[in-house]
């Protein structure tokens, strides 16, 4: 990822998914706007790879068993 600016938006975003204060749809959805706009993002070869690490980084997890049980 070559973009200062995206790293400590994701960085940003990523902190307020883990004390759900933002969903991580919407977080995915913010870095695309971000891309659209960006020159930097634009031209970087490798963040399409990155993105897809970090959207599978803030996938909500599969309920385990003891949660299915609960609910």
């Amino acid at each position: 990822m070559e973009c200062r600016r995206l790293k400590q938006l994701v960085r940003d975003w990523y902190h307020q998914v883990m004390e759900d204060a933002l969903a991580p749809a919407r977080m995915m959805e913010f870095i695309k706007r971000h891309i659209e706009r960006c020159p930097v993002c634009q031209t970087d070869q490798a963040l399409p790879n990155e993105i897809e690490k970090i959207r599978e980084l803030v996938r909500a997890p599969a309920p385990t068993d003891e949660e299915e049980k609960l609910a």
